[in-house]
């Protein structure tokens, strides 16, 4: 069984060497007229078992190892490596924070013509204030 500390530098290493090919990818793919984000799925290809798994396996399998096997009494078992959990948590989270950059930017107002007028006021909630402005006129009357 590895060790927190043979797991934190196995995950450091699959990090450092997912970011250094992004950067690599990136620096290269631009040079050809692509996008980021493409250089950096390409880089994904590229460190699977698509690419590194076909040209080099035993590289592959170091830096990404699917399964630990763990030897309890006379018997063996294959689990998942932790590695590979925390670095598919950490994906997870990566991927989260993109789509809510994303939604901080996403401009709805050409949307908002062709929907009823009940959900043009953001799916149809009002404010509070608007209660209130239309008590206050209501009182003024």
């Amino acid at each position: 069984m590895p060790t927190n500390h043979d797991i934190a530098v196995r995950l450091f290493l699959q990090l450092s060497v997912i970011l250094l090919t992004c950067q690599i990818s990136s620096r290269v793919f631009h040079y050809l007229g692509q996008t980021r984000v493409v250089s950096e799925m390409i880089a994904g290809v590229l460190l699977g078992p698509s690419f590194l798994g076909l040209i080099a396996p035993d590289a592959q399998e170091f830096l990404f190892p699917k399964t630990l096997t763990l030897a309890l009494g006379g018997s063996t078992i294959d689990i998942i490596h932790p590695s590979m959990t925390i670095l598919f948590g950490l994906s997870q989270l990566g991927l989260v924070l993109y789509m809510f950059l994303i939604g901080l930017q996403f401009n709805v107002g050409p949307l908002l013509p062709g929907l009823p007028r009940p959900l043009q006021r953001r799916g149809g909630a009002r404010r509070p204030t608007d209660r209130l402005r239309q008590a206050d006129h209501r009182a003024l009357d």
